[in-house]
């Protein structure tokens, strides 16, 4: 949390310790990409990206990413969605490509291509419209497979192959690799018309966005060439003039004689009626089709036929070729089948283009059936020429007679039916609004009526004496009270009876309105709306089980509404309450998922659980500041608009400042340091910060609460680390003796364990203690886990762990997975879910850290943490100016836009230490929840800035 001018210190100049193989060759290429200088030591086995003085990263995807953050080129995406796609991308390359490829080679290439061509169509790279690491890292995974002479059918996955040369024919993948093994003119070969058939209108098309495709994304000379040929080759085969776009007209041919006789006369032309159509469904160039159908009336001219349709389907481009029968042959059941495969096509989500076709297929049958395309309703055909219509029978007259009067009926009935329901529905919106509505009523005159809509508008004060639902146990039964709370819920029995549910805070009562005028006026008012009651206690004869006064009834004298709620609210309230453990039960309940929630918090926040977490929350702050109140610290307020980024590095949001430009405070760290340098010698601070980190884990937000600290110390830091364990035990027990009613209100919507700490002394490790304990106790842990799922995505991911954990060095960076099971290791061997690490290597912590006098390898710098995620961080800071200046310079970071920090020790500093903890991450442990959302009251993340 105070980790001041950690970016500052990143050198950009990576060491990759590698064997040569795929692996190395995608962080080869992915740095050269980013920009960034790569050392390259072969090793026999075993892959490790190595960041020069600090901290080791192990596996190509971890490597991938870490190069991805190093520069700003969008490898890793230009947004948090395209981020999300290229990580899954990247996961899909290792568990399903790697592993496919590695079994059975054979089997998964076609079968992979097939995929990464349905996702390709109309694409140009796997996400978005630039290279990421999602291509880089497929493309090299596939580059030898595709290659081998046995996998010569992925040429005809042309939009996948077309993507993978696209890749491999980039300048970075060619200055690591060398020229690609599969050629661009085998891509060419497999992406052409076959020869000696023409090309289509939608082939030239196609390509010719192909090259505009290469075009914008700046693609390499020689591919955006071979495209072009590519490009005349189709346009020559199409008929096309390469320089004007338009079709060359076919040279003029001797009209066809008209054959003899009638039936060949007929046969011919409905052949060229159906080249017609088969142009038209092609898209051929206008002139090819005009040219057609010039043939066709001359044709029909010659055979007697009349033209009288024919203007008609050259212009407006049907698919009639006249009254002469040529569009006969089209069955209704062509018709369905084609609207099937329409519907089929949607269902799986088929590329839009493939859609279009099939709909505009589907409307050409529609037509040449005679059937209505709008309504779906076949047309009668037209009557033959000189064919009289059969005459009808006496039967058949009285059957049809018969038939009329019965559906006359059946419709006079209906009607008859929709006039009474009509009827009967305004007669009850009328009674309903006459009872619903009641009067309005203000301050002034509400006790002349018993119920009603209660305006105020500070016009006056009564004498009303108000009773909070938690008080009404203590109270005798027949006392009078006043209450105003919401309605949480209304349960009408009876025209005369209706039970009632307040709700205020956390606590609720059930209510009984008798009496039919009140009864139909409460049976109106919308749940959520405010209401003041005016009621006499009562005694139930069994206890009420859904409210939590259980032996309190009220039973209601005076019912007024304050503010009514909309009938219809975005999620119901008793969904939103509902306990985790329901949903194990019966899994058809209704979930109110987060998003949902946080769209609408002002609801959400009304639930038992939130009221009680942000109660919790409150306390959190409470006892931070009584705390070390008492311990002689002065609570500080310090700039959160900066002229400089405090934490040094990307992650920092830059504002407009008049005519400059500033930056929110990523942290109080450099203030703090000053204010003891001025000798306040303990201070705390309670105040926003602001992260610009684009992450979208369970326990990160862009802007969140710090409760950040600082003190002198005498002789060793150990003092302060003595204050801050001291501090959480205060706010520990605070919490369990002053808060059990919201702790409760939210174990019963989200059970959790109480959390175990030691009141007296807490558990404190050296930082290679804790390796030590996660290389040795871990893989047994990790095995269980592979045991017990029976998911193989998660018996990979816990496989890679295992491999981790065993080669875990003493030195090596803990990362997040590693934490949470060196939590479990520690809850099981000591039996504590609060602990702390000390002594964290040098190499992994900011600058300013003062360094361990005994071994420089370590430091004097400390996490703790709770349920094995860490909460607080911080270290001893060096507070002597020659000392720090030297510091830097050994880890090449620029004091310069710190100046005014670095001067603040020229003039006498104290020893000193500290750290900053995470509000919302407090009260999220502490109440073992899930999500660090559900403890900010409006979360900010990069998706999320409203409400």
């Amino acid at each position: 949390s105070s980790s001041f001018g950690v970016q500052l210190c990143l050198v950009m100049a990576f060491r990759l310790v590698a064997p040569e193989g795929i692996e190395c060759h995608k962080v080869l290429v992915a740095a050269r990409f980013a920009g960034v200088a790569v050392e390259l030591e072969k090793a026999a086995r075993g892959s490790v990206l190595e960041l020069r003085g600090r901290s080791v990263v192990r596996f190509a995807n971890a490597a991938l990413r870490h190069i991805g953050r190093t520069t700003q080129t969008g490898l890793l995406g230009r947004s948090f969605f395209e981020s999300a796609e290229v990580d899954s991308w990247l996961d899909w390359t290792v568990m399903e490509v790697d592993c496919g490829l590695g079994s059975a080679p054979e089997k998964a290439v076609p079968d992979l291509m097939a995929c990464i061509d349905r996702h390709m169509t109309g694409r140009t790279f796997l996400v978005g419209e630039r290279l990421t690491l999602a291509d880089i890292s497929l493309a090299l995974s596939l580059r030898e497979a595709v290659a081998k002479p046995g996998n010569k059918g992925s040429m005809q996955h042309k939009a996948a192959m077309r993507w993978l040369m696209t890749c491999l024919h980039s300048p970075n993948f060619v200055a690591v690799l060398g020229p690609p093994s599969v050629s661009a003119s085998a891509l060419q070969a497999s992406g052409s018309a076959p020869a000696g058939k023409p090309a289509t209108g939608d082939e030239v098309t196609a390509q010719a966005n192909r090259v505009r495709e290469l075009k914008a994304a700046r693609a390499p000379k020689p591919e955006i060439d071979e495209a072009i040929k590519l490009l005349l080759d189709l346009k020559a085969k199409a008929g096309v003039d390469p320089k004007s776009g338009n079709a060359i007209a076919p040279s003029p041919s001797p009209s066809p004689a008209a054959p003899s006789g009638g039936a060949a006369a007929a046969d011919a032309v409905t052949a060229q009626a159906n080249k017609v159509r088969e142009l038209k469904a092609a898209k051929a160039p206008k002139p090819e089709i005009d040219a057609a159908v010039k043939v066709l009336l001359e044709l029909k001219a010659r055979a007697g036929v009349p033209n009288t349709n024919a203007p008609a389907a050259a212009s407006t481009g049907t698919a009639s070729a006249g009254a002469d029968g040529a569009s006969s042959g089209v069955s209704a059941e062509a018709v369905a089948a084609q609207a099937t495969k329409v519907r089929e096509l949607k269902a799986a989500k088929a590329p839009k283009a493939e859609i279009d076709a099939a709909v505009k297929m589907l409307l050409t049958l529609k037509a040449q059936a005679g059937i209505d395309p709008a309504a779906g309703k076949q047309e009668p055909p037209p009557p033959k020429a000189n064919q009289p219509a059969a005459p009808a029978t006496p039967e058949d007259a009285e059957k049809a007679s018969r038939k009329a009067e019965k559906k006359a009926a059946k419709d006079a009935e209906k009607a008859k039916k929709e006039a009474e329901k009509k009827q009967r529905a305004e007669a009850l919106a009328q009674a309903k609004s006459t009872a619903v509505d009641g009067p309005t009523v203000t301050l002034r005159n509400f006790l002349d009526h018993e119920f009603g809509n209660l305006v105020i508008k500070s016009e006056t004060r009564t004498e009303r004496k108000w009773t909070r639902v938690r008080d009404l146990g203590s109270l005798e039964e027949g006392t009078n009270v006043w209450i105003r709370s919401r309605l949480a819920d209304s349960r009408k029995v009876s025209s005369t009876l209706n039970f009632v549910t307040l709700r205020q805070t956390l606590d609720s009562v059930q209510a009984v309105v008798a009496g039919k005028p009140m009864a139909s006026f409460v049976g109106g008012v919308a749940k959520e709306s405010v209401v003041d009651i005016e009621a006499k206690i009562a005694r139930p004869a069994a206890p009420v089980t859904s409210t939590t006064q259980q032996n309190v009834e009220l039973a209601v004298s005076r019912f007024y509404v304050v503010s009514r709620a909309v009938p219809i609210l975005p999620f119901q309230l008793e969904d939103a309450n509902r306990p985790e453990q329901d949903f194990e039960k019966d899994e058809s309940l209704v979930r109110v998922n987060q998003n949902v929630r946080l769209d609408n918090r002002i609801i959400d926040l009304r639930t038992v659980a939130n009221q009680g977490i942000f109660r919790i929350q409150s306390g959190v702050c409470a006892l931070f500041r009584e705390f070390l109140t008492k311990n002689g610290f002065t609570e500080i307020h310090t700039p959160k608009m900066i002229a400089t980024a405090s934490e040094g590095g990307a992650d920092v949001f830059k504002l407009t400042y008049f005519e400059g430009h500033a930056f929110l405070a990523q942290s109080p760290q450099l203030y703090k340091q000053m204010a003891l340098a001025a000798d306040l010698g303990r201070v705390f601070e309670i105040g926003p910060v602001f992260r610009s980190e684009n992450s979208m884990t369970h326990r990160h937000m862009t802007e969140f609460t710090g409760l950040d600290m600082e003190m002198c110390f005498r002789e060793s830091y150990t003092e302060v680390l003595d204050v801050l364990e001291g501090l959480f035990v205060f706010i520990f027990n605070g919490l369990n003796e002053r808060f059990q009613p919201e702790i409760e209100a939210v174990r019963r919507q989200y059970p959790f364990s109480d959390l175990k700490y030691r009141k007296d002394g807490s558990l404190r490790l050296k930082y290679w203690e804790a390796v030590k304990l996660l290389r040795e106790k871990g893989p047994d842990f990790l095995k269980a886990d592979i045991a017990k799922t029976s998911d193989e995505y998660w018996k990979n991911i816990y496989a890679e762990h295992l491999k981790s954990v065993q080669a875990h060095e003493d030195d090596q960076d803990i990362g997040t997975e590693d934490e949470k099971l060196l939590g479990r290791i520690i809850l099981q061997e000591y039996d504590t879910q609060f602990y702390i690490i000390d002594k964290f290597p040098t190499a992994l912590r900011p600058f300013y850290t003062m360094p361990d006098p005994a071994n420089p390898k370590w430091s004097n710098s400390y996490d703790i943490f709770i349920r094995g995620e860490e909460v607080t961080s911080g270290a001893q800071r060096i507070h002597d100016a020659k000392l720090l200046q030297t510091h830097a310079q050994e880890l090449g970071v620029d004091l310069k836009p710190i100046q005014a920090y670095v001067d603040a020790f020229t003039y006498g500093a104290f020893p000193h230490a500290g750290g900053g903890i995470g509000m919302e991450r407090v009260a999220m442990l502490f109440l073992q929840l899930n999500n660090i959302r559900k403890t900010s009251m409006f979360p900010r993340d990069p998706k999320r800035l409203t409400p």
